[in-house]
């Protein structure tokens, strides 16, 4: 995974602000696993937005399937409801 969060720069920040090299580490090494392991890159975003996309394909096959079905059988009933009044 390609990150900006840059552990090294964050521990030297950290020793710089009074936190002891041990701890500095410690406490980098937890972000950075926060950091890789919870949050979605932009390649888990792109692959979310293409399962979407297929779902929303089949959504629309399905609803036009169902548009059609009930389309027919509406025309059904009004040709027979016709035969029958005349």
């Amino acid at each position: 995974m390609t990150s900006p969060f840059n552990s090294l720069a964050f521990k030297d920040t950290l020793v710089e602000g009074g936190f002891s090299d041990r701890q500095a580490a410690v406490l980098a090494n937890a972000i950075w696993d926060l950091v890789t392991n919870t949050l979605a890159t932009k390649d888990d975003l792109l692959a979310l937005e293409q399962r979407m996309d297929v779902k929303l394909v089949q959504l629309k096959v399905e609803l036009l399937m169902w548009i059609v079905s009930l389309t027919v059988v509406q025309t059904t009933v009004l040709g027979a409801l016709m035969k029958l009044l005349h």
